[in-house]
């Protein structure tokens, strides 16, 4: 069914996740239509999203309004409307310590933690593995010290040779 006329705007599920000098919000609104559709973001941390999504035959009209708690950077700050979700990337107006909580008014039935895009704040500076790997090959990676490249088996210890027989391979 279409939506009615007067059906007020629905409020959407929203995650967030933040490091030093950034928050990410990922508002829950597959399809949203960018036309039509109405984004603020202002210094004092206002963060205002309008227009219609949803799944297919069950579109709504949905506000997001919303004020961090603390200040950001709104020309720094970007937004990304997506087929499934429409994401926020704010920049904090002063790079530092984790905020204790996103809204300034407190809690939100419809805020929750983006566990997927969470990392505590002191391991924020850990070395990220993933980007020493650079493509490389696992044979081109060293393993040890392989000083003696010579076919010297005696470090094998007491292995018996293996001996195919009829298909199966014994000792």
């Amino acid at each position: 069914l279409p939506p009615h006329p007067t059906m007020p705007a629905a409020n959407p599920d929203f995650l967030w996740a933040q490091r030093k000098d950034k928050v990410f919000i990922t508002v829950d609104v597959p399809n949203f239509q960018k036309a039509g559709a109405t984004i603020k973001i202002t210094d004092a941390g206002t963060v205002f999203l309008k227009g219609k999504g949803g799944p297919e035959e069950e579109e709504h009209e949905y506000v997001l309004d919303i004020e961090t708690a603390q200040p950001i950077k709104a020309e720094e700050s970007k937004c990304n409307i997506g087929a499934r979700n429409v994401q926020f990337q704010l920049v904090k107006a002063e790079p530092g310590p984790y905020w204790d909580h996103l809204l300034k008014s407190g809690k939100n039935m419809h805020c929750k933690i983006d566990w997927a895009l969470w990392k505590d704040e002191d391991e924020e500076d850990d070395h990220d593995m993933g980007a020493t790997w650079n493509d490389k090959d696992m044979a081109d990676l060293s393993f040890g010290n392989d000083a003696d490249d010579g076919d010297d088996d005696s470090s094998e210890g007491d292995m018996p040779d293996l001996v195919k027989e009829e298909g199966v391979m014994k000792e």
